[in-house]
């Protein structure tokens, strides 16, 4: 009886789902007995916080700095302590598991939710996807940063069936990359965590904005890097890329000679002495035309680079700029781009960098500027330092672990590094 009061009196205690694993870890250490047969009564619901898009989290606390490691560390231990209980049940292939449905697998999903920390301990119908179940199932696809339906889907699924083994080894992989984070908290300065397709502007170790970015595509990764930004291009016009040339706009044009004319291109030569092409006198037949043209779009509400660029140095080409895509910012996978990070509400973000050149750069100048669709350049005061970061876990302010798709599979890469020279380390031995 007093091993059962000390369970519930650390459990009603705990109100994240860290603490609720580790009302199981307190229970298998108290009796470990129940450390191989734990039961949905033995436990009291702990789970008072629920997790939240990092999006839509409250300013203030920066989600990434080296104070995040310690909160990974325990969320490690908890994990471990999973694994050696033999870690959570598969969920079985078959139809989507949605409000209403009853099914077997129910009841491994279940089991599954609540090791994680998403599912209250509850009675009722044990193969019934009712209310409670949906709200878990909602709370682990915002924690994974997946799109939130409620529903076991075929990604949520795959998602569920990670191994607490490998979650374990990106948790490890991550506090690595925590521990090198170099940023002056103090100084203020840019952040963007590639996997979240999130941007934070920090100042004095708060969070003064937060907005949602599109990242680069799947094979057209965007580099990690710290620089500083130096200046703000309006209405710019877009110099297409070499590559971007080849690989795209020269094959849309071979399939609508019109795009040419509604996306406002021209075509130059190359050279010092580049002069203007008329777009009918080219073999678009040629597979080297990318080699002799340079394509230019002009300024305008279909521009690809939007409205506004924000540049800091490096060997890449990266930005920060505008879009005419607004759309891609309401999804919850933001990989789209062709590698320079595209910023939502970006005219906010302007206006936070040329905070001490406001008597410059007035929000009616601004507005003016945006409206004329005229070109303009502002020169920040003082550089400020922007970092472009891989993180795929951390603890949020609430403290709820958050993963999230490897989408670049850099996790995974660098997983496999590492255990090959364990096992290269090992055989040494």
């Amino acid at each position: 009886m007093a091993v059962k009061q000390a369970k519930e009196t650390v459990c009603r205690r705990l109100n994240t789902w860290v603490g609720a694993a580790a009302c199981l870890l307190m229970a298998s250490l108290l009796n470990p007995a129940d450390a191989s047969s734990w039961d949905n009564r033995d436990l009291v619901d702990p789970w008072d916080s629920h997790a939240e898009r990092l999006e839509d989290a409250p300013l203030g606390t920066p989600t990434l700095t080296q104070d995040g490691v310690f909160p990974m560390l325990r969320s490690l231990a908890v994990y471990k302590q999973i694994a050696a209980w033999g870690g959570w049940p598969q969920i079985a292939e078959g139809r989507e598991l949605s409000h209403g449905v009853r099914d077997d697998r129910v009841v491994a999903l279940r089991k599954r939710l609540l090791l994680s920390g998403d599912l209250p301990a509850s009675g009722g119908d044990q193969f019934l996807m009712d209310f409670s179940v949906i709200d878990a199932v909602r709370n682990f696809q915002t924690r994974h940063g997946l799109p939130v339906n409620g529903k076991v889907d075929e990604i949520t699924r795959q998602a569920l069936n990670i191994p607490v083994e490998e979650r374990i080894k990106v948790i490890e992989l991550n506090i690595e990359r925590m521990r090198d984070l170099e940023i002056d908290q103090q100084e203020r300065h840019v952040i963007v965590n590639l996997p979240a397709a999130v941007l934070e502007a920090v100042d004095e170790g708060k969070v003064e904005l937060r907005h949602r970015v599109v990242v680069g595509k799947e094979y057209r990764e965007t580099p990690t890097m710290s620089s500083r930004i130096t200046h703000v291009d309006f209405n710019p016009n877009w110099n297409v890329p070499i590559g971007l040339a080849k690989w795209d706009v020269i094959p849309r044009i071979r399939r609508d000679f019109d795009y040419i004319r509604r996306e406002k291109f021209k075509i130059y030569t190359w050279g010092r002495n580049a002069r203007e092409v008329d777009p009918k006198t080219i073999d678009w037949s040629r597979d080297d035309i990318h080699k002799n043209y340079r394509f230019v779009q002009m300024r305008g509400p279909q521009n690809s680079l939007g409205a506004v660029i924000i540049r800091f140095p490096n060997s890449d080409a990266i930005f920060l700029h505008d879009t005419p895509k607004k759309h891609l910012f309401g999804e919850d996978l933001r990989a789209h781009s062709s590698g320079c990070v595209r910023v939502d509400d970006i005219y906010t973000l302007v206006k936070w960098l040329l905070h001490d050149r406001r008597d410059v750069w007035t929000d009616e100048r601004i507005q003016q500027i945006a409206q004329d669709q005229t070109w303009a350049q502002a020169h920040l005061r003082h550089r400020i330092p922007i970092h472009l970061v891989y993180v795929t876990s951390w603890v949020d302010h609430q403290g709820v672990l958050n993963f999230r798709p490897d989408v670049y599979g850099w996790d995974n890469d660098q997983i496999a590094q590492s255990d090959t020279q364990k096992v290269a380390a090992a055989g040494a031995q």
